[in-house]
């Protein structure tokens, strides 16, 4: 049984109710999803990504914002400036022709992104204050596949109630470049419900509460572990707590991903594989498309989706958004998903397997990337 302990009485720390919570995966239940909740809008409509790309996934979701701008709903997107630093000025205007409220999060070297690392990472779609989706899936056709390439795989929550009103304010307090005490927001509970926790990485204000979530989760596990671990490169002390987690006898099972957007960073997580393997950690590797998931699923009671990596880019630079729901249902179902996943689109990676197929050169390889890695972590952020 997972121990939860209430730390302190603020909303930032405490669980909260939300009427329902649902996972979402990438691809078209995301889009779909997208789509409906702008076109449902009668108020009000946050929308803040890292990516929104000028293709057909993204023109399609500009279309039903526009719509929605012009049956008087009032709209406000935050974009991040690197991340979508494509988009043309003629797609752009085609927002503000609409009246909606659009810019760009810190373009490189302004202000507001403090250094060129500093993004804007988390994705988050809120409306009417009253229905959302938290994850980590970017808009675009790489998240949402096409007839010749699959849906890279990603999660996302579908989350209704009053709770909404608190990402409202986040990103009102974001859009507004101003602190806001967005974790404090008056809220309605209903008598039942999913208890739900938002958590925020920003080095800036201060803020590593995804981190520490995922920190006090494996520190406490009685059972099981999963982790949906794309960029996967957590620090020296995270390993250790899942290495102390095996040796209580908790099972942890880690995916990642055998084909990469970025190769190089493949290269260096599979140098941690030896390490993984002989402290029985198991590895597991999708293999159907890019994996771009970030989540976990602990003891089956309590699980994390958002746009947060185990890596100390997520942890010390970028700006990113989790929820944590502490429910039964919801991470038994979560964690049953997985382990289908696991067992029917997954290889699991074997210690002898994984040295037949590794020479000294493969290895030296990804020593190298991994040793680049560590390197430029130590660079651009603290030391763990």
């Amino acid at each position: 049984m997972y121990k939860f302990v209430q730390p302190i009485y603020t909303l930032v720390n405490r669980y909260i109710l939300a009427d329902s919570a649902e996972l979402i995966q990438s691809g078209d239940p995301f889009f779909k999803e997208t789509v409906r909740i702008i076109d449902e809008a009668k108020e009000i409509i946050h929308l803040q990504t890292y990516i929104f790309a000028d293709d057909e996934t993204g023109r399609t979701v500009a279309d039903a914002l526009i719509k929605a701008a012009n049956r008087g709903v009032k709209i406000w997107m935050l974009i991040d400036g690197y991340g979508s630093k494509e988009l043309s000025k003629a797609f752009v205007q085609k927002f503000i022709d609409a009246g909606i409220r659009f810019r760009f999060f810190g373009k490189l070297f302004s202000g507001e992104s403090v250094s060129a690392m500093r993004r804007l990472h988390h994705k988050i779609l809120v409306a009417d204050q009253q229905e959302m989706l938290i994850g980590g899936i970017n808009i675009g056709d790489k998240y949402h596949g096409t007839a010749k390439e699959q849906a890279w795989l990603d999660y996302a929550v579908l989350i209704k109630g009053d709770c909404c009103r608190m990402i409202h304010r986040f990103c009102e307090m974001m859009y507004d470049k101003k602190i806001y005490n967005w974790e404090k927001v008056h809220l309605k509970q209903p008598a039942n419900g999913v208890q739900v926790r938002f958590r925020l990485n920003d080095w800036v204000r201060g803020k590593r509460q995804v981190y520490s979530g995922y920190k006090y989760a494996v520190k406490n596990a009685d059972s099981s572990i999963t982790i949906v671990g794309t960029y996967f490169q957590p620090g020296f002390r995270f390993l250790k707590l899942l290495k102390a987690a095996v040796k209580r006898g908790v099972r942890v099972r880690v995916m990642m991903g055998s084909i990469s957007d970025i190769p190089m960073f493949h290269h260096a997580e599979t140098w941690l594989y030896d390490y993984l393997f002989r402290n029985g950690i198991e590895v597991f590797e999708w293999n159907e498309s890019v994996l771009h998931g970030k989540a976990a699923v602990v003891d089956e009671e309590w699980s994390t989706v958002g746009s947060y990596n185990l890596n100390n880019l997520s942890k010390y630079k970028t700006i990113e958004l989790n929820v944590d729901i502490k429910n039964a249902e919801f991470s038994k179902n979560f964690n049953q998903h997985l382990t289908t996943i696991f067992e029917e689109k997954c290889r699991c990676v074997k210690k002898e397997e994984y040295l037949k197929k590794t020479n000294i050169f493969t290895r030296f390889r990804n020593w190298i990337a991994y040793s680049y890695y560590r390197l430029f972590m130590v660079l651009i952020s603290s030391r763990e």
